[in-house]
């Protein structure tokens, strides 16, 4: 048992002997310079062009009973339609 007493004296002296050593410098903060660069509007294009093409997200595929040519079409894409509107005149 008188062992196991030098192990913890030691261990003592040596967190109270770390604890009087002088407090270590604060890490300043590094200024790291970056590049900028002011990009001016384009004043002198007038058209712009982007490749690629545009497909509706809902598609609703039409067809009537009755055949015939078509003389006016009374809505138009995107509105919104109920049941008892005429959505066209055919001949």
């Amino acid at each position: 048992m008188g062992r196991k007493y030098p192990y913890k004296i030691l261990l003592i002296m040596t967190l109270f002997l770390k604890g009087c050593s002088e407090p270590s410098e604060e890490k300043k903060s590094i200024v790291r310079p970056v590049k900028v660069f002011h990009i001016s509007g384009a004043k002198n294009i007038t058209q712009r062009s982007f490749p690629g093409f545009v497909e509706a997200a809902q598609k609703a595929d039409l067809s009537f009973q009755i055949t015939g040519q078509l003389i006016e079409l009374l809505v138009k894409e995107g509105d919104k339609v109920c049941v008892c509107l005429s959505c066209m005149k055919i001949r």
